[in-house]
């Protein structure tokens, strides 16, 4: 594309973009809790293959970024076979060298003979494991079975753990919208069939968590029921997230 051709394409890209980049980080998030590592890992990753990847690519319609695919791969190579997250880390490197050695060769022909069964049941287990993985948070406990030390209003204490009404709440409404976005009586309106569903639920959970943290911070839900990122607020903590 020429220059005046980028220009021209420019308010539409940024739209798309924003809309891949607003879906894609909780997505980013999802995948490093399924795998086992920090949420910052997953956001890294698709930092680096939403731009670094994009941009080297040469393609104006490539996708790239986590693939919920490689989850069981993850869990298993850092838990069973390799030992450590950086042993890990040296062994995706490696990969990505014989992946682009491979397309050097021109020898993509080849995937054409990984039987299309293999990717199929690989797909539809790792979409079980997600929502297995998914159902205790949607039901409104902590991650990992983490321990809640603030007892609030908005939570209350079951045999399986602290209970945050306002995280199961959000759930089951973002799956109510999820359902019904796509129907017709739903479809009429104009910035429905502008916003993607995904992006809808997205903004609505971040909403309400704001909304609660601000007018109702008892029944808001705890910071042990949300995704827990580092804090960047200096230099020195970017390199610890990093390390």
């Amino acid at each position: 594309m020429t220059l005046r051709e980028t220009f021209a394409t420019f308010p539409r890209d940024l739209f798309a973009g924003t809309v891949a980049f607003l879906v894609a980080m909780p997505l980013c998030i999802g995948i490093a809790n399924a795998s086992g590592v920090e949420p910052f890992a997953g956001l890294l990753s698709g930092i680096i293959g939403g731009l670094i990847v994009a941009l080297l690519s040469g393609s104006h319609l490539s996708v790239s970024g986590l693939a919920a695919e490689l989850v069981v791969i993850v869990v298993d190579g850092i838990a069973n076979k390799l030992g450590s997250f950086s042993t890990f880390l040296m062994a995706v490197m490696l990969a990505g060298m014989i992946q682009f050695g491979f397309g050097m060769l021109k020898a993509r022909r080849f995937a054409a003979y990984v039987p299309s069964s293999v990717i199929k049941s690989m797909l539809a287990a790792i979409g079980l494991l997600l929502i297995i993985k998914q159902i205790p948070l949607a039901a409104g406990f902590a991650n990992g079975g983490a321990h809640v030390a603030t007892q609030t209003p908005g939570t209350f204490d079951t045999p399986f753990g602290a209970m945050s009404l306002a995280a199961c709440a959000v759930a089951v409404l973002c799956l109510a919208i999820l359902a019904a976005w796509e129907t017709k009586a739903i479809r009429r309106f104009t910035l429905v069939r502008a916003l993607p569903t995904p992006l809808a639920v997205v903004m609505l959970g971040i909403a309400i968590t704001l909304v609660l943290d601000f007018a109702a911070p008892g029944f808001a839900p705890p910071a042990e029921h949300r995704v827990l990122l580092p804090s960047l607020a200096s230099l020195a903590a970017l390199n610890a997230a990093f390390a």
